[in-house]
């Protein structure tokens, strides 16, 4: 039910979002530009209550994707749990205690996080895209065209962040489970360690692993926090074209004022 609510809550959230852009279009033309103050106080009103009704919807959104995502957690957990407990000594050893530990938490959670992601964004993304792309249509065909560059030009920059970010993320993993069995081994052998004065070993030794870890780790953000600017780059560019060749169309009076003001926030 929390799946099934999730989606349900995405859709409204996305319906009432689209409609605004719409009623503003309608407001600057025939409210601003024609000064009627009664039309401007009457759909006013009625944006805000599509956003009162949005933000209610993509509050009930995240609270029913939460409970659906921990859920699933949950059972991972438990399934994980009972697998494990019903290896053999044989299958324990060809596994390790550590990267079992990480399958339980460190996985389960990043699994938990795409449940999360995929009710939230990569459902109510290409709903978004194809929705925006034919109200976009619908105002304005000419400019429409500006997306024919700037969507590629995405795709590319994001496809090259991933090809480069995409085997630093399975590394983490692995680097991870290192960790884990450094750490494990320092704790549990904590009085042969001191024993035999090899104190400093194990420093060194879990040093070097964490060292490893955060390397990679800062290499991966690294890449991908440069995907952020490019395409608030990639987007300003479009918002100049679609500006410049809108404002050629609106004094050609092939298009209005509240029209341009839509296809720019659609095209976002």
């Amino acid at each position: 039910w929390a799946v099934a609510a999730s989606v349900v809550f995405m859709i409204i959230q996305v319906y009432t979002m689209l409609l605004l852009p719409d009623l503003t279009s309608n407001l600057i033309n025939n409210g601003v530009i024609k000064g009627n103050i009664n039309y401007i106080y009457h759909t006013g009103v009625w944006m805000a209550l599509y956003s009162f009704i949005s933000v209610l919807a993509g509050v009930a959104n995240v609270y029913a994707s939460a409970i659906a995502s921990q859920k699933l957690g949950m059972l991972l957990r438990r399934d994980i749990y009972n697998k494990v407990m019903s290896f053999s000594n044989k299958e324990f050893d060809q596994i390790g205690t550590s990267s079992l530990i990480t399958r339980t938490t460190n996985d389960v959670v990043q699994i938990q996080n795409v449940a999360m992601m995929f009710l939230r964004m990569m459902l109510m993304s290409p709903i978004m895209l194809v929705a925006a792309s034919i109200m976009a249509y619908s105002k304005s065909p000419q400019l429409t065209k500006i997306f024919l560059v700037s969507i590629p030009v995405l795709v590319i920059v994001i496809g090259i962040a991933m090809y480069f970010a995409i085997p630093l993320f399975k590394a983490m993993q692995k680097k991870t489970d290192r960790i884990n069995l450094i750490f494990r081994e320092g704790l549990t052998g904590v009085r042969v360690i001191r024993a035999f004065g090899r104190d400093k070993f194990e420093q060194s030794r879990f040093k070097d692993a964490n060292d490893d870890y955060t390397d990679n780790a800062i290499k991966v953000f690294t890449i991908m926090s440069a995907i952020f600017p490019l395409v608030t780059l990639i987007m300003s560019g479009t918002n100049v074209g679609i500006t410049w060749f809108g404002a050629k169309l609106i004094s050609y009076q092939a298009m209005q004022t509240g029209d341009l003001v839509a296809f720019m926030t659609y095209a976002m």
